[in-house]
């Protein structure tokens, strides 16, 4: 793993909060709206589950990056070990990036509950969007 300064660290994991707060926050909103329609097609259970693994990872992300800002903020009164620090590096981009891949398949497979056309053209946009934030991150 490429070592980082703390107080690079510690931007990114806040930038990574705000992130996953807000994407968080719409999926679990995208969530209670896919609970309380009215809908038994199988498509629609499978979209339940990934949107509650969206919003379940996106909370994970943010409390693993607290506690890796907490960690790298200067004045943090206890001795910090290196592999707590790696830790929570770990956890929080994974289930940040996790959160991401789940979210953009929910949005992808979302056109699928009103027809096969809708279902083409969603999932043809979230495989682009898909693609973008992986040339993004590379």
């Amino acid at each position: 793993m490429i070592s980082l300064s703390n107080e690079y660290m510690n931007a990114l994991a806040t930038q990574i909060i705000f992130i996953s707060v807000f994407l968080g926050g719409f999926s679990a909103t995208l969530l209670v709206t896919l609970l309380v329609a009215d809908n038994e097609r199988k498509m629609m259970k499978v979209l339940i589950v990934s949107s509650a693994s969206a919003a379940i990872l996106f909370i994970i992300a943010t409390f693993a990056m607290t506690e890796l800002v907490m960690f790298t903020t200067p004045g943090f009164p206890f001795k910090v070990d290196e592999g707590e620090m790696i830790r929570a590096r770990t956890f929080g981009t994974l289930a940040h990036m996790g959160g991401i891949l789940a979210l953009m398949f929910t949005i992808g497979a979302s056109g699928w509950l009103r027809s096969k056309r809708l279902g083409i053209t969603t999932t043809t946009l979230g495989t682009i969007g898909l693609i973008a934030i992986i040339v993004l991150f590379s």
